[in-house]
């Protein structure tokens, strides 16, 4: 007889998490069920199971954290998101940070019958190549830029709402919702105390470029990929103008942020996304500033300083990362990834 295949299956509802590990067990497989999202983690190291089933929403760790934690330390594990119908935002997501198969609930928020034990015993009996260590199971560049592009498109077209507060090709936020979103977080910063820090990224464009030329659409949409990949669910994602993007991080300290960039930066460099003008690799900059209320009156004192930042950071050269300090008045140099 064969062997069972063995699943850590996540859910944040427990009657739903027992429903669906009755329904799994009933078809053949060996079931570990937790409604935790480090609990999951913690179940993989040790049963090393052949697949994951995932909620994006778990108990203590968001669910797409846990996808890329799991993508990162084991990048051939087969993982299965389960997502609302239609939430085409997630499903990117999720794909982007290496989500294997994506499910989707139906209108009334069910999984339609034998859809979820279907999904994974198609999994489970992929034959899938051995490949090297530093290889991931992550969409390839031009694939990814496609879907974000066509997902942005979509989400607009369906929502007049969404057309009005992102940015056409990427589908992040655009500048006026930035805006919007910093003055709430500046005014909710000042009142409870809480770390904010504002993260300005910029691209070095080729002259003259716009958004209709095909090349640099992907190249931004690769950039967007990885901020998305690496960002919280809480966290703002914008698209300012042509060659710079802001990360508006609540909760967020410097050192939190920094940690961040450098992983952007590092995938920006190790994905070889290509310039326009030269071949060479794109060259971005980061410039992070920390809100703080003693030097700061307003919410545009916080966009100049990680905008000084990141203007300084070029002095550095590609790959570098400055933070604003009040003392100083100025950005302090901090070595590159």
């Amino acid at each position: 007889m064969p062997q069972r295949p063995t699943v850590v299956l996540a859910h944040y509802d427990s009657e739903i998490l027992s429903r669906y590990r009755e329904t799994l067990e009933t078809e053949g497989f060996r079931v570990q069920a937790t409604s935790s999202g480090p609990d999951v983690l913690r179940r993989v190291e040790k049963d090393l199971p052949d697949a994951v089933v995932i909620e994006a929403l778990l108990q203590r760790m968001n669910g797409l954290t846990v996808l890329k934690r799991l993508k990162e330390s084991r990048p051939h594990l087969r993982v299965l998101v389960m997502i609302d119908a239609g939430d085409t935002y997630t499903e990117n997501r999720a794909l982007i940070c290496g989500a294997d198969a994506i499910l989707q609930r139906e209108e009334s928020g069910g999984i339609p019958e034998g859809a979820l034990a279907a999904k994974l015993r198609a999994l489970c009996q992929e034959d899938r190549l051995e490949a090297p260590d530093h290889a991931a199971d992550t969409l390839p560049e031009d694939d990814l830029a496609r879907l974000l592009e066509t997902s942005s498109k979509n989400l607009r077209a369906e929502n007049p709402i969404v057309a009005h507060i992102t940015d056409a090709l990427t589908g992040l936020y655009n500048a006026p919702y930035m805006q919007v979103k910093l003055a709430e977080e500046v005014k909710r910063t000042r009142r409870f105390g809480l770390p904010l820090t504002l993260v300005e990224l910029q691209l070095d464009a080729p002259g003259e470029i716009s958004d209709t030329d095909s090349q640099w659409r992907q190249r931004l949409n690769e950039v967007a990929g990885l901020l998305l990949c690496e960002s919280r669910d809480i966290d703002v994602l914008a698209r300012i103008d042509a060659a710079t993007f802001r990360l508006l991080l609540p909760h967020t300290d410097l050192a939190g942020a920094r940690a961040m960039m450098e992983r952007v930066l590092s995938g920006i460099s190790e994905r070889d996304i290509a310039s326009l003008e030269d071949g060479q690799g794109l060259r971005a900059v980061a410039g992070l500033a920390g809100f703080d209320p003693e030097t700061m009156q307003n919410p545009e004192d916080l966009v100049e300083s990680a905008g000084n930042a990141a203007q300084s950071a070029w002095q550095g050269g590609t790959g570098t990362l400055h933070v604003w300090t009040p003392e100083g008045r100025g950005p302090t140099p901090q070595a590159g990834p």
